[in-house]
């Protein structure tokens, strides 16, 4: 599905025709023209259900780039399964509970398009978090996607008696030193789940909320609900690599965009007059693992 949304891109880019096809969405106007290509049946990446949620919890996560001076706003969602957790994007997610109403063998690219219009801030990486310790996280840099395995994590929690109400449910503070961050977190022990955002677990009960001593990075949980949802896993074209290597590679790219395409082996072409190409400048980027 990943590819899919480049080939599409490009698509946009690349394909004219005289039959066009105008939508509109939110106050906005859509126009296509995509002809013969947008009848085709687009390709989706398979995927197999390895889970069922039984919780599910929404985060607001604010994020600051002090280079930049600047903050970003995103809402992401963890499902929680008996075995398996997934945290990932939530437009993401909304993306894909709609698509499930659609026939994946028969959708057009056309179709596959149009939807894709009503989610533009999907972000499809993703972590698999298996209660074994086991975690498993999908990204990209640039047009390539990769995979790694973090496992057994040692947050080493220190447990303190302070309390705070996040989202109706009463929580206890914990305390960690992981990655080059100070972390201070709230986890409810009356939701029975060791689970939290991103890489976060291992605490006695569902983290809510939770915040570096620098408040680059804010994670708070703005809905909890039952879950039923599958948990499933994306069988992408993914390189194998690791962390250290992955977390240099996107920092190459966010703070040289234009020098990671050129040794990309991408050709860029200007098309209608357009250049396309990824102008130099720094992209907004402060991740959340510093070492």
């Amino acid at each position: 599905m990943k590819r899919l949304v480049i080939f599409i891109a490009s698509l946009m880019l690349i394909i004219s025709s005289k039959a066009q096809k105008t939508y509109q969405w939110g106050g906005k106007t859509y126009t296509l023209q995509l002809g013969e290509e947008g009848k085709k049946i687009a390709t989706l990446d398979k995927e197999s259900v390895i889970d069922t949620s039984i919780f599910e919890c929404i985060y607001y996560h604010l994020s600051s780039d002090p280079v930049l001076n600047e903050s970003r706003e995103e809402y992401d969602i963890l499902l929680a399964g008996r075995k398996y957790a997934k945290y990932m994007n939530y437009e993401a997610f909304a993306f894909d509970s709609v698509l499930n109403y659609y026939d994946r063998d028969k959708i057009t690219i056309e179709d596959y398009l149009l939807l894709s219009y009503q989610y533009p801030s999907r972000d499809y990486s993703y972590i698999i978090k298996e209660s074994s310790g086991r975690n498993e996280i999908h990204d990209n840099v640039y047009i390539n996607y990769f995979t790694y395995e973090d496992n057994n994590l040692a947050f080493g929690w220190a447990l303190l008696n302070d309390t705070l109400t996040v989202c109706g449910h009463l929580c206890h503070m914990a305390t960690c030193k992981f990655r080059g961050r100070d972390w201070t977190a709230w986890y409810a022990e009356d939701i029975p789940s060791n689970q939290g955002p991103w890489k976060f677990s291992g605490t006695p009960g569902m983290i809510l909320q939770i915040e570096d001593s620098e408040r680059e990075h804010v994670f708070r949980a703005t809905s909890i609900r039952s879950g039923k949802s599958a948990i499933k896993l994306v069988h992408s074209l993914e390189s194998k690599t690791n962390r250290e290597w992955f977390n240099k590679a996107l920092r190459d790219y966010m703070t040289d965009p234009t020098g990671t395409q050129q040794t990309s082996g991408v050709e860029v072409k200007v098309i209608n007059g357009t250049d396309n190409r990824i102008r130099q400048r720094r992209r907004f980027f402060n991740p959340i693992e510093k070492e």
